[in-house]
Order: structure tokens, then C-alpha cells, then sequence
């Protein structure tokens, strides 16, 4: 069923009347984690961002290095848990460095904690 242009126009100013972001009125803090358990922050104007999140061990590598990871760049967790984003926990890697170290070194595996 189609809406009428005048249901579509209310339900349109009905969604920018609840806003985005921290004006949403769901908002929860702007952190969330996916299923494999990596924590994304909400960071709308990050060059990088996936529906205006970004995974938190970049954002944490990039503020460290003072400028933003490359497309080919990934920051590597050292001790395999990846909810721990403390900067000597973090290297860089390039995507086929990290690619490389896990299949050579099958014992890293990605932990949740």
C-alpha cells in the first residue's frame, strides 16, 4: 500500500522532529558493540565510518598516530582480546600483515575478553 504525499510529508517531519544522533530520543550513549564483539563509537564525519560508526580500536589508533588509518591500515590487538582498545594494546598492521600474522600464528585468535 502507498502512503498519500500528505502521510509521507507527516511522517517525514515527524522523524526530523525526533532528530539524529544524540537528538534521537533512543539514543544510548553513542557506543555499541556487534556480534563479533567489537565496540564501534557513533562518529558521523569520520571519513571511514559504516552508518556513522567506527570500530573503537581504530579511532583510538588514529588519535595515538595523529592522523587517520589508510584504507589498507587496520589497528591489531597484540593480546587477542578485542574489547581492549588501550593504545599499548594496539599495532599497526597492514591488512595483509594482520592477514599474514593469523594465519601463521593460528594460536592469536580473537577474544571477546
Amino acid at each position: 500500500k502507498k502512503h498519500t504525499a500528505e502521510a509521507r510529508a507527516k511522517m517525514t517531519a515527524k522523524q526530523l522532529q525526533q532528530g539524529r544522533g544524540e537528538n534521537s530520543p533512543s539514543w544510548k550513549g553513542g557506543r555499541t558493540t556487534d556480534k563479533k564483539g567489537y565496540i564501534y563509537v557513533y562518529a558521523p564525519d569520520h571519513p571511514h565510518a559504516d552508518r556513522c560508526y567506527v570500530r573503537e580500536n581504530r579511532l583510538v589508533m588514529e588519535q595515538v598516530l595523529g592522523r587517520y588509518l589508510e584504507p589498507h591500515e587496520e589497528a591489531h590487538h597484540k593480546n587477542g582480546i578485542i574489547t581492549d582498545n588501550r593504545p599499548d594494546n594496539l599495532e599497526v598492521l597492514t591488512k595483509g600483515e594482520h592477514s599474514r600474522l593469523h594465519r601463521l600464528h593460528p594460536e592469536i585468535k580473537s577474544r571477546r575478553s
